[in-house]
């Protein structure tokens, strides 16, 4: 409740509008899901509606998984904005490794660290007023490592079946990233049985495999549907097939550089090609081979560095205590294979590592639990002083978010955002349906993207189009001009404008 209201706040003092090509595509993606439908039929005039991280055949959808997405939509159901599903994985997040560090240490403490994860200013600015939020593959990670933490003690059928809940998770929020950390945390379960003899580790595996297979296989079989509506193959899932239309640089930065199927075809739009061909092959140039590797490695540690006090600073001052422990030591090493594995991935994002960060958070926790236990023993502090120090710290991380919140209001990229929000709800308020030409300059920043719009295409009281080609231009007019006003907008403007194009249509109505 605390970072579900915590999250809400912030919302209030800087109101959501999407601005980062991912977010327009999960709004896309969870605008379906309310429609009751994993994917959309495909315009018969789709080339000018294509945009960055979508696919428009042979069905027009978001490329992402479903995890984000079904908590976006029940968010955007319930408050009327789909942030609020941002807010909700916060409080599912918070709950989780709530949950996680109570098979660690006792509830008092694990409330705590509970808390202080509800209240982590970068956290709540990246992942709760963003769409592109790590909050539920965090979860997923904090669900299935308390249910290792337990099962290392004793068979538990529940904390088998939650563990299964969170390898799903993982598996429809983040696939790649999740796998690893399955993996990771499976090992870290068979080194704490150490001193158990095998037959009796594969008969404690199988007692727990029917629990956790049924979350694993409800997970499994929304990623088969997701993949059959989208691309019509089980095998194949809709990110895979959108990177091979459009993807230029590889994932991976030992892959190679390949030639995407729209070059072929001649029909993507110039700005996603030059994104792809720009930003993307840049960073991939930039981080291809072994030496690649080692940068994504720092560029990682930089990106969890930004989160500082909980979950850097305090993991790295409080070594003395947690290092001599097993659980730790092999809790750490989990977390640096994992920071290895995800440094291969060419690009590095925040919610990239959020499995890592229930882990660290476990390790702050604690580190910090067993400094005061010997501070208390030896008399230095009493035993209320620790719940005092927390309390601080609580108390400091929610000014630091009021002023962070402040000073994010200005943010550029937010400004851009906002003028495309205002356009789009003055023409939500004329009558009719309306068609809008976007126009970019040779300048454009390949980030601020206008063009993106929501499941239903044929009912939608405003459609952005790309209106650089006239081919694709005079087919669009055609098709629309009975039913829609159609306007051209100069996006690079200092303040966008918007007109009707003269001679085709007028506000109906008007």
């Amino acid at each position: 409740m605390v970072a579900f209201a915590m999250a809400a706040a912030v919302s209030w003092l800087l109101p959501f509008a999407p601005r980062v090509h991912d977010e327009f595509s999960y709004l896309l993606a969870a605008d379906t899901v309310l429609h009751g439908r994993l994917s959309n039929p495909a315009p018969q005039l789709w080339q000018p509606f294509q945009s960055f991280h979508i696919v428009l055949q042979p069905s027009y959808a978001s490329k992402y998984p479903l995890g984000l997405t079904l908590l976006v939509a029940l968010g955007w159901g319930l408050f009327g904005t789909p942030v609020a599903g941002c807010w909700l994985a916060a409080g599912i997040c918070a709950s989780s490794i709530t949950w996680m560090l109570a098979g660690l240490t006792s509830r008092r403490w694990a409330v705590l660290g509970g808390l202080l994860v509800a209240c982590h200013p970068p956290l709540q600015l990246a992942w709760s007023q963003n769409l592109m939020s790590g909050w539920l593959t965090a979860a997923g990670s904090a669900l299935l490592a308390g249910g290792v933490f337990r099962l290392r003690r004793r068979h538990s059928q529940l904390a088998a079946g939650i563990s299964g809940l969170g390898i799903g998770i993982l598996a429809i929020t983040r696939p790649f990233e999740g796998l690893v950390a399955t993996l990771l945390l499976s090992l870290v379960c068979w080194g704490l049985w150490h001193r158990r003899s095998l037959a009796n580790k594969l008969w404690s595996i199988a007692r727990a495999v029917p629990a956790a297979s049924m979350p694993i296989a409800t997970a499994l079989s929304l990623i088969l549907l997701q993949n059959w509506a989208v691309t019509g193959r089980l095998g194949q899932m809709s990110y895979q097939l959108h990177e091979q239309q459009y993807g230029v640089a590889p994932l991976f930065v030992f892959g190679q550089q390949q030639v995407p199927a729209m070059e072929t075809l001649g029909q993507w739009p110039a700005v996603v090609r030059d994104f792809h061909y720009g930003w993307s092959l840049d960073s991939f140039r930039q981080r291809a081979g072994f030496v690649g590797w080692l940068k994504g490695i720092g560029e990682s540690m930089a990106v969890l560095w930004d989160l500082r006090i909980l979950l850097t600073l305090l993991p790295l001052a409080t070594i003395g205590w947690w290092g001599r422990f097993q659980l730790p030591q092999w809790l750490a090493a989990a977390a640096a294979l994992q920071i290895l594995v995800s440094a291969s991935v060419c690009w590095v994002f925040l919610h990239y590592l959020a499995p890592v960060i229930p882990w660290l958070v476990a390790l702050a926790a604690l580190g910090l639990r067993r400094m005061f236990r010997v501070f208390v023993k030896a008399k230095w502090v009493s035993v209320s002083q620790p719940q005092y120090f927390i309390g601080m710290l609580l108390v400091a991380q929610t000014m630091l978010l009021v002023l962070h919140s402040l000073r994010n209001a200005d943010d550029d990229l937010n400004a851009w955002a906002r003028h495309r929000l205002r356009i789009a709800q003055e023409l939500e308020q004329l009558p009719g349906q309306h068609l809008v030409l976007v126009h970019y300059s040779a300048g454009h920043n390949v980030h601020q993207e206008w063009v993106y719009n929501l499941a239903d295409l044929k009912a939608a009281k405003v459609l952005w189009a790309r209106g650089e080609r006239s081919d694709w231009n005079s087919r669009l007019i055609d098709q629309y001009r009975a039913t829609h006003s159609v306007w051209e907008l100069a996006a690079d403007e200092p303040v966008p404008s918007i007109e009707l194009m003269p001679g085709v249509g007028t506000v109906r109505g008007d």
